[in-house]
Formats: C-alpha cells, structure tokens, sequence
C-alpha cells in the first residue's frame, strides 16, 4: 500500500461467503445499539441488517453501527426506509457493505436501487472522494489527484478504486407484495442484484394472512431467482425446504424479539423461583 489506497482492504466478507455457496447467516438489528454488532461478532454471526424502515434510528445511529460491525469483523447492511438515495449514498460512504431495498415492485424501481448503489458511469451513486470512511479518509483532492503523473498516487481518482466500491456492496431487493410477485420476471432482469428477499409479513397482509398463498409467493420468488442466477435470502424456518446455491444466504432472527423472548423467559422464571421460596 502507497498509503493513498488503504480503500483495498475493505472486502466484503460476506460477499465471498455467499458467492462461494456458504452458509452465511445475517441478524436484523433493530436497537441502535453498538455492542449489539460486538456481540454478533463474537457469536458467530456474519452480518449485522441495520434496519432504519421499522426503527426510530437515525442515520447517525447507523453509523455508529457500521463502525462497531467493522469492530467486530461482520458485514454491515443498511435498510433505508424506503427509496432514500440519500442516506443510501450516506450508508455507503460510511462503510456500509449491502443495501436492503424494501417493497420493489417493479423493474423501473429496481433499477433505480442498483444505480443508487453504483458509481457513475454505471450508475448515479454520488461520488464522496477521499473524505469518506468507505476510503479510510485517505487521498488527495481530486484537481491535485488528476495531475498526479503516478497513478498510484491518485488514491480513490482511479478506475480501479471505482470498480471495488461498484463491486463490493450487495443490493439486495425485498419482494413484499402480489405486484412484486407479479413483475419478478422484469426485476430480476435488471443487471446489478445480488439477492432477493421475500417479505412474508408484509405479503401476508395482502393476501389477508392465509399462509398457503404466502408459501405460494415464497417458492416462486425462490425458484425465480434460481432461474435468473440472482441469490434468494433464506428465512430460518425456510432452511433445507430448497436447495442452497451461491448467491443464497439466511436471516436468522431479529435482535427485539430474541431480547424479548431472553427477558420474557428470564422474568418467568425469577418469578417461578420467587413463588416456590415465597
């Protein structure tokens, strides 16, 4: 390293996890809380799903979780709360390694997920330079970069530098609803995606929660993506119902409702104990 190009060693272990056909397992995070990430690490976990559709977290939040999931050597997703390229660019300047787009309906908004995640020319992402932590702070600006004869004294002003950061975030896209369902074909035919996700609650909610038409839904977003070469994101419930191929990965719970279900289980039994000694 030159020093300008620290940017390189910001590989997305997840991606290679899941490209190589590994079982790579993901929690939702929910509480802004930064240890949450640490302890993920610690666990076993690969990647932390920072979710800001369902949370009061703001962006700042996010950050602070980005930094502790590099802390803890897992990959960090942002879930913006809807099509939000803003803090989309945001997320991803700030190390964010896979962006999570909720409720794709058709191909038109599909497209612009992947261009929100791409640099131009390949996309409309916005350039930041140097002074982001996605490139370590590291660089020069770019009227004394472009001048620079030696072009590994460039820093982030370089094609490579470009296709790392185009190469390495994974756009995954949430498929929630009938319509979704119903333009998959088109979807998937947008260059760019890496993954899908079938959002059973909220497809549920549609259908009036009648869980035939949402497996339904289920295997033939699943057996689409597998037709289309696009990795299909798991449900834990869902491991082992289909084969696994490079590209899937699972979703292995939600941070809230394993706190819950802990304190839920704790609380029950301190008063079981108190009851009996009482």
């Amino acid at each position: 390293m030159t020093g300008y190009d620290l940017w390189t060693r910001n590989r997305n272990k997840f991606k290679r996890l899941v490209d190589a056909g590994e079982p790579a397992l993901a929690m939702w995070v929910n509480l802004p809380w930064q240890a949450t990430p640490e302890i993920l690490g610690s666990c076993g976990c690969d990647a932390a799903l920072i979710d800001m559709e369902h949370t009061t977290s703001s962006i700042h939040d996010v950050f602070n979780m980005i930094i502790a999931c590099a802390a803890a050597g897992i990959t960090p997703f942002y879930r913006p709360s809807a099509m939000d390229t803003a803090n989309v660019a945001r997320a991803l300047d700030s190390g964010a390694q896979g962006i999570i787009f909720p409720n794709i309906n058709t191909r038109d908004e599909a497209e612009r997920a992947v261009a929100s995640c791409r640099l131009p020319p390949q996309g409309n992402r916005p350039w930041a330079g140097a002074h982001t932590r996605q490139a370590v702070w590291n660089g020069i600006p770019a009227a004394a970069a472009l001048r620079e004869p030696d072009p590994r004294l460039r820093g982030v002003h370089s094609a490579e530098y470009v296709d790392m950061m185009n190469n390495e975030v994974l756009v995954v896209l949430m498929i929630e609803s009938p319509e979704g369902v119903a333009n998959l074909d088109a979807i998937l035919d947008v260059p760019g995606i890496h993954s899908v996700r079938f959002g059973w609650a909220d497809y549920s909610i549609h259908v009036g929660f009648d869980l035939d038409k949402c497996q339904q839904a289920a295997d033939f977003t699943y057996e689409t993506c597998r037709a289309k070469g696009v990795g299909y994101s798991f449900t834990l419930g869902q491991a082992g119902q289909h084969p696994h191929y490079p590209g899937c990965w699972y979703g292995v719970g939600l941070d809230t409702l394993l706190f819950a279900g802990a304190l839920r289980d704790a609380v029950a039994a301190a008063r079981e104990r108190v009851g009996r000694t009482g």
